[in-house]
C-alpha cells in the first residue's frame, strides 16, 4: 500500500508540475504574442501618422525577430515613385525610435509594391540601427536660419545653375532636421554642378557643426526644375548612418553609384 501511495503521489506531483509548466509557458507565450501585436500596431500607427503608404506590418521568425513592412507605391511602371525612398527612410527611423530594445528585433525588410498589379518594385533588408539623442541639440532663430541659408548659397552651392530656394529647420528631442530645397532651370543646368554639390554633402555637415554650432541629425536635399518637377530627393540620416534617394534618370550619376531601387527580391 505504501509503495502504491508513493507512486500515486509521485505521479500526481509530476502531473501537477507538467500542468504548471504548461500554464506558465502559455502565459509567457501569451505575453510575448501580445507584445508583438502591440509593437506591430504601434509601428503601423506611427507610419500612418507620417502618411507613409503602409499596407502591412508583421513580426516573423523566432527571437531575434524580423520585422516585415510592405508599402504601396503610386508608381505604375518598373521604377519606384519619387517619394518611395523617403518612405523607406521613415520606416527605418520610426522602427528604431519605437524599438529601443523592447523586442529582440534583428532586421527590417521593406517591400514596395506598384500601384496597379502588386508587382514588387523594391525589396531591401536592413539591420536595425539604434538612435541616440544628439549631444548638443540647438534651436536656431529665423535670423540665424537666414544667415545659414546665405552661407550655404555662397559657400557650399556657389553655382549659377543651382540655387537655394528655401532652408527649413525642424527640431525634436533627437536633433535638428535640415531641408534644403534647390532649384534649377533644366536637367542640363543641374548636371553642370550637381555632382560637386552632392560630393561635398559630408563636408557641408561638418562645416555647419564647426561654424554654426549646429549638429544636424538629418539632411534632406530636394532639387526641382522650373516646372517644379522633382529631379532629386535625397535624405542623409546621420544617426542611422543611412542614405536614401530618388533621382530622375536624366540626372548625372557621377556623385553616386546608382539611384534606387538598388535591390531586388
Amino acid at each position: 500500500m505504501n509503495i502504491k501511495k508513493s507512486l500515486l503521489i509521485g505521479i500526481g506531483l509530476s502531473l501537477l508540475l507538467v500542468t504548471l509548466f504548461t500554464l506558465m509557458s502559455s502565459v509567457a507565450m501569451g505575453k510575448a504574442y501580445n507584445q508583438e501585436v502591440e509593437f506591430e500596431k504601434l509601428v503601423l500607427e506611427r507610419l500612418q501618422e507620417k502618411r507613409v503608404p503602409v499596407k502591412s506590418v508583421s513580426i516573423v521568425g523566432e527571437s531575434p525577430y524580423q520585422l516585415e513592412v510592405i508599402l504601396q507605391s503610386t508608381s505604375n511602371n518598373t521604377q519606384v515613385a519619387p517619394d518611395d525612398p523617403s518612405y523607406i527612410h521613415a520606416v527605418q527611423r520610426e522602427v528604431a525610435l519605437i524599438d529601443k530594445g523592447s523586442l529582440n528585433l534583428d532586421t527590417i525588410t521593406i517591400t514596395i509594391l506598384d500601384a496597379a498589379t502588386a508587382n514588387v518594385l523594391y525589396w531591401g533588408k536592413f539591420s536595425l540601427s539604434e538612435i541616440s539623442p544628439l549631444a548638443h541639440p540647438s534651436n536656431m532663430t529665423k535670423d540665424t536660419q537666414e544667415q545659414l541659408k546665405s552661407w550655404i548659397t555662397n559657400e557650399y552651392i556657389n553655382s549659377e545653375n543651382v540655387t537655394v530656394e528655401t532652408l527649413n529647420l525642424s527640431t525634436d528631442s533627437y536633433g535638428p532636421t535640415m531641408t534644403l530645397n534647390l532649384t534649377t532651370s533644366s536637367v542640363e543646368s543641374a548636371n553642370v554642378d550637381i555632382s560637386s554639390i552632392m560630393s561635398n554633402r559630408w563636408g557641408l555637415i561638418n562645416e555647419i557643426k564647426e561654424r554654426h554650432d549646429l549638429e544636424v541629425s538629418i539632411l534632406k536635399l530636394k532639387l526641382f526644375d522650373e516646372k517644379r518637377e522633382i529631379l532629386l530627393d535625397y535624405t542623409l540620416d546621420l544617426q542611422l548612418e543611412q542614405e536614401t534617394w530618388w533621382m530622375d534618370d536624366r540626372v548625372t550619376t557621377e556623385w553616386f553609384p546608382s539611384p534606387l531601387p538598388a535591390d531586388s527580391p
